[in-house]
């Protein structure tokens, strides 16, 4: 199965494929409901192969400061949140997914190996706003201590590839490429500022 997401204000909406060519109709969830939202934005999807769910995370901020971090904007705050499915017509209880006490968008979880996974994310917080990662065992965590940065300041928007052995980073300033995500590799002449943001 194929599947589109979007925000639309404070609700994800999505559609669904078995061909790429045919389509459903938009359909709209309002997965933060009741819970103060401000915001829904970078929406991501995630199959879990042990669940045998999808995983779909999004980043919001909560209304009346629920969450902030030292210096924060309270108005744009944002913190990684999940719902599974399995079918994309019922999900379940939004949950908080990820919150290392810094704001955070634009999250991808990434599938190391069987028992390993990263959640790729920008570091959202003033003047730091850049990409990080954070590690657990399950794709819903806990999630461990976050890396430092690996981009400069001012980047976001990180989609991640494996291919050829190598994870390949791609974020709104260029590509970076990684094995181990031990070492960094910047790619010459890689996509730049916009190529890649959603």
């Amino acid at each position: 199965m194929n599947v589109a997401f979007s925000a639309n204000g404070k609700q994800l909406v999505h559609t669904t494929s078995k061909d790429q060519s045919n389509w459903s109709a938009p359909q709209v969830v309002d997965v933060m409901a009741g819970l103060n939202a401000l915001d829904l934005e970078s929406p991501n999807v995630f199959y879990d192969d042990a669940g045998k769910q999808f995983i779909v995370t999004w980043s919001c901020t909560l209304a009346k400061n629920a969450i902030q971090a030292f210096q924060e904007d309270v108005e744009h705050n944002p913190r990684i949140w999940y719902a599974t499915t399995k079918d994309f017509t019922s999900f379940s209880e939004s949950k908080l997914l990820f919150d290392n006490n810094y704001a955070a968008r634009d999250a991808q979880i990434l599938k190391l190996d069987g028992s390993h996974y990263a959640l790729l994310h920008n570091d959202q917080t003033w003047p730091m706003q850049n990409i990080r990662l954070a590690f657990a065992a399950t794709p819903l965590g806990p999630w461990g201590p976050s890396t430092d940065a690996f981009t400069p300041k001012g980047t976001h928007s990180p989609n991640a590839v494996f291919s050829g052995g190598e994870w390949w980073i791609y974020h709104s300033g260029g590509l970076v490429r990684t094995r181990a995500f031990w070492n960094f590799v910047e790619v010459p002449g890689g996509p730049q500022v916009g190529v890649f943001t959603r």
